[in-house]
């Protein structure tokens, strides 16, 4: 969430950073800062071409995301909570379920496909859903696995993931 501030005071550090990394994941706030460009779809395009980057996704808070892959575009929606409690580390979540599915799902040296990065996404968004139902990490701390699995099935079947 210090993006824009790593934009700010340290631009040729951390574009040195993403010529060197697969994927990105920030909001569109951020990607709009770090490329000048007024589009979340410009910009994710641009950040493919500059970085060398396979993929991008722009986090849009309530309104889901968008995937910007070297294959195609996608977007996805936030899963649908009826009471929102706090946000907070929502975004944090999101990335956290993203990444950890796609460790568990594929080796460091495998190159990843559209379809893998929209299942992590899915899975990232489950987990955020969950994050905003309570404050701090509270929600998390009592989840189970059958829990993010059920609400993944739900999720999947609303999106056709």
């Amino acid at each position: 969430d210090t993006m824009n501030l790593w934009i700010d005071i340290a631009r040729s550090d951390l574009e040195a950073l993403l010529r060197n990394v697969d994927g990105l994941v920030l909001n569109d706030a951020e990607a709009m800062q770090l490329t000048g460009k007024k589009n979340p779809i410009t910009a994710g395009r641009t950040m493919l071409a500059d970085y060398g980057l396979t993929f991008v996704v722009i986090k849009k808070g309530a309104h889901g995301c968008l995937l910007v892959h070297r294959e195609g575009l996608a977007a996805l929606p936030a899963y649908p909570v009826e009471e929102v409690v706090d946000p907070t580390g929502a975004g944090d979540s999101f990335a956290g379920g993203m990444m950890g599915y796609l460790a568990a799902a594929h080796s460091r040296d495998e190159n990843i496909g559209m379809a893998s990065i929209q299942q992590a996404i899915a899975h990232g968004t489950v987990i955020a859903s969950f994050t905003i139902e309570s404050f701090s990490l509270d929600r998390l701390a009592e989840l189970s696995k059958d829990e993010v699995a059920r609400r993944y099935t739900e999720f999947a079947a609303m999106v056709r993931v």
